[in-house]
């Protein structure tokens, strides 16, 4: 094989060990890159047209609870209505610039919408 021919061209000096465990890692890197390169198909093509979901992290689906994902691309009022028409246990609903310095405490009643300077959500608002 390719990789008994080369590990069997190093010399037999006191070098050669360590040099042959290197070359025999280097091929075995180079076979297993192609193999993973090949073995994704056509996934950067493009042409993959299926969905990708985002995992919700501290939160759920549930319209209620929040987070509101569907909020991102709305204009910061229209986002607003929406989550006070789900969330009735909603407080307070603040529509901030998205650079906004906000205080850390948490509260559960209380939203913070983040809008671009064209008004439009630009992160997915939650409870906080």
């Amino acid at each position: 094989s390719f990789l008994a021919a080369a590990v069997a061209t190093t010399t037999n000096d006191h070098h050669s060990m360590p040099y042959r465990s290197f070359l025999a890692a280097t091929i075995l890197l180079v076979i297993g890159l192609s193999v993973a390169i090949l073995s994704t198909g056509d996934a950067g093509s493009g042409t993959n047209k299926e969905e990708v979901v985002a995992p919700m992290i501290r939160g759920s689906m549930n319209l209620a609870e929040g987070p509101w994902p569907k909020c991102v691309g709305m204009s910061g009022e229209n986002c607003k209505s929406y989550i006070l028409a789900n969330a009735k246990d909603i407080n307070s609903v603040d529509i901030l610039p998205e650079d906004s310095m906000v205080t850390m405490d948490f509260s559960t009643s209380r939203v913070r919408i983040f809008v671009g300077d064209d008004g439009v959500v630009v992160m997915i608002p939650k409870r906080g």
